[in-house]
């Protein structure tokens, strides 16, 4: 019996692209032993473009279940305020509800990604007693205060989570998010992740960061990073390195130095192993994105 290995992501029609060729990434460097079982939470898939999305992965051992994501505001009752974020990035959030129960663990993936090494590993992490794995990420105290984390507390990027349903359903863990959500919707400044990190800060098991290398890993040195975030927690100068030589999961995280692979003018240090993989796709001979990113928001 093939070895099943449970993958979340959530887009729109328009990330659909990035999506399917996140998901070649993790199909081509899986072995045949695996059988990948992916739920996509549709934010507005057109029809055509999960046809797109399941012709690019034909050949490979997987499946693509499609979700209808959790109306956040209905069951909050009231407007969100999202500020730069897209309103269905609290979707993720919602994962336990969203998949069968019989699912137990599941890795939650952004969009843009790019998978070099296996996940299988990852995705066997002994979890314990932990709610989730993560990487942490290079925060300030402020954003940290602002959350009412604890000095010492870890805080994690939420592009790559290795999530236990099981402890997640027994905890009710949504309903705690939507409390957290009510209680500090106007002190969010990264709004799924802060109240990922304001509910489960202290009950997440810390991933190798080679499982996600953000941009500004490539762009800086570790002291330069931590200097410029006004950050006290980060990982070592030996994880860093390994992660920055050799990145399992590269993660295409906006940053002022280098340009996201999917624009014409696109400068990432990973961009042509990118490239390699969008032709497996059928968006092989579509064109490649205009850089509309605003420099002051990145």
């Amino acid at each position: 019996m093939k070895k099943v290995i449970n993958i979340c992501f959530s887009t729109d029609d328009k990330f659909a692209e990035l999506c399917t060729i996140a998901m070649l990434s993790i199909a081509i460097h899986t072995c045949k032993e695996s059988f990948l079982q992916f739920f996509i939470i549709d934010n507005g898939i057109l029809l055509s473009t999960k046809e797109k999305m399941l012709e690019s992965l034909k050949k490979y051992n997987i499946s693509i279940i499609f979700l209808n994501g959790v109306n956040v505001e209905e069951v909050l009752g009231r407007k969100i305020n999202s500020g730069k974020w897209p309103i269905d990035v609290l979707k993720r959030l919602f994962i336990s509800k969203l998949v069968p129960h019989s699912v137990k663990r599941i890795l939650y993936l952004d969009c843009d990604i790019l998978v070099r090494h296996s996940l299988e590993n990852l995705y066997e992490s002994n979890l314990e007693n932990y709610y989730a794995a993560a990487v942490k990420d290079c925060i300030s105290d402020t954003v940290r205060r602002k959350i009412g984390l604890l000095k010492g507390v870890g805080y994690f990027n939420s592009g790559v989570i290795l999530i236990n349903l099981e402890k997640w359903r027994k905890s009710n863990i949504e309903e705690q998010f939507l409390l957290f959500l009510k209680q500090h919707l106007d002190k969010l400044q990264y709004i799924d992740q802060d109240i990922f990190n304001g509910v489960l800060a202290d009950k997440v098991k810390v991933l190798h960061p080679k499982y996600n290398v953000m941009t500004a890993m490539f762009n800086y040195s570790r002291e330069d990073l931590m200097f410029y975030h006004n950050c006290n927690d980060y990982h070592s100068n030996e994880e860093f390195n390994e992660a920055h030589n050799d990145p399992t999961i590269v993660h295409f995280s906006s940053d002022l130095l280098s340009i996201r692979p999917w624009y014409k003018n696109g400068s990432h240090i990973y961009r042509d192993e990118w490239l390699l993989i969008r032709k497996r796709s059928f968006w092989k001979d579509e064109p490649l994105w205009d850089d509309k990113e605003d420099k002051m928001q990145k």
